[in-house]
């Protein structure tokens, strides 16, 4: 292993060490040296900064009270501190209503713009608000499940873990909606 690879580690491990002493300084260092790739691992999940820098605040408070739990031999300090971002995620994103209100169903352009199917579908607000109507009439997981993966773009296993599904039912309820999309909008 190279010396950029363990130096970080032991720097992560020791001011891990010392933040379970109490030492603010070492948790300070901590934060400063951590935080920015805690904060995009929650982007990726939620995908809104400002709920993102609330759950990176959180979860600092997790490692502070946590941190004489951690044990350098079951894994490397950011995998440790990488997992409570991911739990603390996946656990905002269960406790927010994925139900879609009218507002959330109108499809923003540059979603439009940035995704392929079947939101490609789309050339103008009248097809937008098409799409928003046959979106209307799916059943909410099929709905729902479409609407994460298409416009927020998280992946199978996201969604999987935000609706509390099993993987194979979200693929199979995305497949499904969009048959409905395409048959509904008239492709």
């Amino acid at each position: 292993m190279d010396r950029h690879q363990t130096e970080p580690n032991e720097v992560l491990i020791e001011l891990l060490a010392r933040t379970a002493l109490g030492e603010r300084k070492a948790f300070a260092k901590l934060y400063k040296l951590a935080a920015p790739r805690l904060l995009g691992i929650l982007l990726r999940y939620v995908r809104q900064r400002s709920l993102a820098e609330e759950l990176l605040q959180d979860c600092f408070i997790e490692i502070w009270n946590h941190a004489p739990d951690y044990l350098p031999a079951r894994g490397a300090p950011m995998a440790w501190m990488g997992r409570i971002a991911r739990n603390r995620a996946i656990d905002a994103l269960r406790q927010s209503p994925v139900e879609l209100s009218s507002d959330a169903l109108e499809l923003p352009e540059q979603a439009a713009a940035a995704s392929e199917e079947p939101v490609n579908l789309l050339a103008s607000r009248d097809q937008t608000k098409t799409l928003a109507d046959c979106l209307r009439h799916l059943p909410a997981a099929q709905r729902q499940s479409v609407v994460l993966s298409y416009f927020y773009g998280q992946s199978h296993n996201q969604i999987a873990a935000v609706l509390g599904s099993p993987l194979g039912s979200v693929k199979s309820w995305i497949t499904r909606a969009i048959v409905h999309l395409r048959e509904c909008v008239g492709v």
